[in-house]
């Protein structure tokens, strides 16, 4: 693959990072800078310069507006070329700057003279210094888990399984971090036709993850029907094993959760696209009165008489799942629940798209523009430093272009500090 000014990436690396892209927000702002320079954007089946072409380039990088020059988010002085990736080896092989590629037989590039780096500290070179040093270092270290992961899921084996065994701890390989290991929660789960997808691995005994599988559930109050999988609990909390099962997911046409979490802000559909804020319900005919126990549940946390769902303020709900000992919680007057399934004041919390949060919940920050409180991560970080600012500014998405702080506009903000 050859983009403008002469620099190469081979065709397999280049898949590798369209298909990752949303696993690592920097990789979308790389690939979104790349596709920008690229010369022959016909390759990846875009028109140039055409309406399909500028909307791909904005999902790509996932900011859209924010980034008018997409050519500015790469580094002039990068420190190579004929950039490939080892997935043996988990990093990225390059020629050092200077040196003359060679090419073999077969168009292929001869290994003479070329050097290794880790994912992290290449992506970190590609981008724009002046981006680069507003990206915190954890956000880099996900492109190592992107490339670690390639080595990885072609030792791995996926399959489903009865819930009881999901939930069995001596048939996975520990630790693995969860707290309704061994308890009796087949009977709720099954009640709703689920199963528990679990991954092997060549190098290891016993599984080394699981997550539960929701199937016949609908989104957002439509008719049509999905698979959904649920939270995923990998052994060592391993991000490239949890990359696994989100591919896994993806190959198999299922909506997943975006972070494995009990918050439920983020979803991942069938196409790889992130909805935000999505009501996920799944309905039973059985009598669930009969279930002995109730078990803690990460997204479907609240239900009423036959269907849970991940929206606490659904009407007709009566019951919260969000209990270790067993039991399901009733609702209680003058009480939301939060997006993490706690109880707290009504007047106090603060409600956006439909769900609850703390005022001083991390999910959330106030919009330097208008000051009303927004998701953070649907914010642009503004270093935007003085008195009153000592930690910048967080800027809605949805308001860069209406006015900014003392008179700047957010246009006038993102040209100067980008």
């Amino acid at each position: 693959m050859k983009f403008h000014g002469d620099i190469h990436i081979s065709d397999s690396m280049w898949r590798m990072l369209i298909l990752r892209r949303h696993d690592s927000d920097c990789l979308k702002l790389l690939v979104g800078g790349l596709e920008r320079l690229q010369s022959n954007l016909h390759v990846t089946g875009y028109e140039p310069g055409s309406d399909r072409t500028r909307t791909q380039l904005q999902r790509y990088t996932g900011v859209g507006r924010l980034v008018p020059v997409m050519s500015r988010v790469i580094n002039s002085a990068m420190p190579g070329n004929y950039f490939s990736f080892r997935e043996k080896e988990g990093m990225i092989s390059y020629m050092p700057k200077g040196k003359a590629q060679q090419i073999v037989e077969g168009g292929v590039w001869s290994r003479k003279g070329r050097q290794s780096m880790k994912p992290a500290r290449w992506i970190k070179m590609m981008l724009n210094p002046r981006l680069a040093r507003r990206i915190k270092d954890n956000v880099f270290a996900e492109f190592n888990d992107v490339v670690k992961h390639e080595e990885l899921k072609g030792k791995l084996e996926f399959k489903l399984v009865g819930v009881q065994e999901g939930y069995t701890s001596a048939y996975f390989k520990q630790p693995i971090s969860s707290c309704m290991w061994e308890n009796d929660v087949a009977p709720f789960y099954e009640a709703f036709g689920c199963e528990v997808l679990v991954a092997t691995s060549a190098d290891y005994t016993g599984y080394v993850g699981r997550a539960l599988v929701w199937p016949d559930v609908t989104f957002d109050g439509k008719p049509e029907k999905h698979i959904f999988m649920d939270r995923i609990y990998v052994w060592n909390n391993s991000p490239e094993l949890t990359l696994a099962f989100r591919e896994h997911a993806l190959m198999k046409g299922w909506w997943t959760k975006r972070n494995q979490s009990k918050e439920v802000a983020e979803f991942i559909d069938p196409n790889g696209e992130i909805q935000s804020h999505a009501k996920v319900t799944s309905e039973t005919t059985k009598d669930l009165t009969q279930i002995r126990f109730f078990p803690y549940c990460d997204t479907m946390a609240f239900g009423g008489d036959t269907w849970v769902s991940n929206d606490g303020n659904t009407p007709g709900k009566k019951f919260s799942y969000r209990y270790t000992g067993g039991q399901r919680s009733d609702r209680q007057e003058g009480m939301v629940q939060d997006v993490t399934g706690v109880w707290i004041p009504r007047e106090t919390a603060v409600q956006i798209a439909g769900y609850w949060y703390r005022p001083d919940s991390a999910l959330i920050t106030r919009c330097a523009i208008g000051g009303n409180f927004v998701i953070k991560a649907r914010c642009i970080w503004v270093n935007y430093i003085d008195r009153d600012h000592p930690e910048g500014l967080y800027i809605s998405i949805s308001r860069i272009r209406a006015g900014g702080p003392r008179g700047m506009s957010g246009g006038d903000i993102i040209r100067r500090w980008w």
